[in-house]
């Protein structure tokens, strides 16, 4: 039950941090130092920045309790999947037919990954 929750947890920061990430630099050029310094002014930078850096927390606890060749597609698809369609929800990004196969290829794989003997 625990892995379910890291997973879920993991799942939450890393998405919602990238997606504030990707927020925040939308209408920034990072060409200079100071253009750098300048993005750790912005609240959805360090938000983002800090909810994609728990989720690296949560991925190594998840790497601690399962072996990676399963953890790692489990996880990793499900942030592609979960990546996909909150950019399509909140930021308005296209979905082309290919992606969308692509994303439930990725779901058909997880379920042939997790399927017990």
């Amino acid at each position: 039950m625990i892995i379910f929750i890291a997973i879920a947890i993991y799942l939450a920061c890393s998405t919602t941090g990238l997606l504030l990430l990707k927020s925040s630099l939308a209408h920034q050029s990072v060409k200079s130092l100071s253009d750098f310094l300048q993005m750790w002014l912005n609240v959805k930078f360090v938000a983002g920045f800090f909810l994609y850096a728990a989720s690296f927390l949560t991925w190594l606890f998840l790497l601690n309790k399962k072996d990676l060749s399963v953890i790692f597609p489990i996880v990793i698809g499900l942030s592609y999947i979960t990546v996909f369609a909150a950019a399509l929800v909140v930021l308005h990004e296209e979905a082309s037919t290919a992606k969308i196969i692509g994303a439930v290829l990725i779901g058909v794989g997880i379920l042939f990954i997790t399927i017990q003997k």
